[in-house]
């Protein structure tokens, strides 16, 4: 059974869309979590309609903490199936995602990371991001290539073993919980195919209205690969070509936040053995310079 879970705040727009779009996907063995997160709408309303609608298979829970990780964390516990679908309530599955997904999981394999469409309300406009199959999954990491929330699929178990979603965290949510899944020696698989239209709207998680917003995001993003590349450091999981891929993109990162310190940009390097002599470092690094002699005049 895949159990899905749906966090609601102020969704009464377009929540009726996500649990169609399950509906749709010709699979019968699913139950649907929908988790009221405070909403002061009428989302309450759709949620009964379905729930009187589907007693068997839709029920209602609410979550006073604010937060989707909190409305994930508790559908979590109260999710009976092998595999979790976590679904945003602004989203929506394309048909067959499920059974070709489940097909795609044989033994050992605990996560599925799925192919999406990313729609841009406000401009009007779709792109298609498609998983990198043998693409080394810690590289896919770094460069966000890992798949979305709702395009993933999970097993259950899995997410118990690791707690589930890091309610502490304001972005980054889902690299956190696959990195931590890794640790655990979760197997994956990629699903190259599209199998879930994900609706991104101005003033959303990652669109922020104000700057300090969006720092704090580059900050959440920053720090979680460089707890990534500690941990690929410490277990000596990387190659050289793996290496050179992280040294140039985490300098990158690190030295165009807002306030880098070089000095501090470099002992980290070192720490994480990670060379800063190479042609991207040097570039970066002459950034770094120019724009600090531009500030003083």
């Amino acid at each position: 059974m895949i159990s899905v879970i749906i966090p609601c705040y102020n969704c009464e727009r377009f929540l009726e869309r996500a649990i169609e779009s399950v509906m749709r996907q010709g699979y019968s063995d699913w139950e649907m979590i929908l988790v009221n997160n405070n909403s002061v709408d009428n989302t309450q309303d759709v949620i009964d309609r379905y729930v009187e609608k589907y007693t068997n298979k839709i029920v209602s829970l609410f979550e006073e903490r604010k937060g989707a990780c909190y409305a994930r964390n508790t559908g979590l516990r109260e999710a009976k199936g092998t595999w979790v679908q976590f679904l945003d309530a602004d989203d929506e599955l394309l048909g067959g995602k499920w059974e070709r997904q489940i097909q795609l999981a044989s033994a050992g394999i605990n996560v599925v990371i799925g192919a999406f469409t990313r729609v841009y309300v406000a401009l009007d406009k779709e792109e298609d991001f498609f998983t990198p199959t043998g693409t080394n999954i810690w590289k896919a990491i770094l460069r966000s290539n890992a798949g979305i929330t709702s395009a993933n699929l999970y097993k259950r178990q899995a997410l118990i073993e690791v707690n589930g979603w890091d309610v502490n965290l304001t972005s980054s949510q889902e690299y956190d919980l696959l990195f931590r899944l890794l640790k655990s020696g979760a197997g994956i698989v990629y699903d190259t195919k599209l199998g879930a239209r994900i609706y991104e709207e101005s003033g959303s998680v990652s669109r922020p209205r104000t700057k300090d917003g969006m720092e704090r995001i580059i900050a959440n993003y920053v720090n979680l690969r460089v707890k990534i590349a500690s941990y690929l450091h410490e277990k000596n999981l990387w190659d050289e070509e793996l290496k050179n891929v992280y040294a140039a993109s985490l300098y990158e990162m690190m030295i165009n936040q807002k306030g880098a310190n070089i000095q501090r940009v470099h002992a980290v390097m070192h720490q994480l053995g990670l060379k800063t002599s190479g042609s991207p470092q040097l570039f970066q690094r002459a950034k770094y310079y120019v724009k600090k002699l531009v500030r003083k005049q």
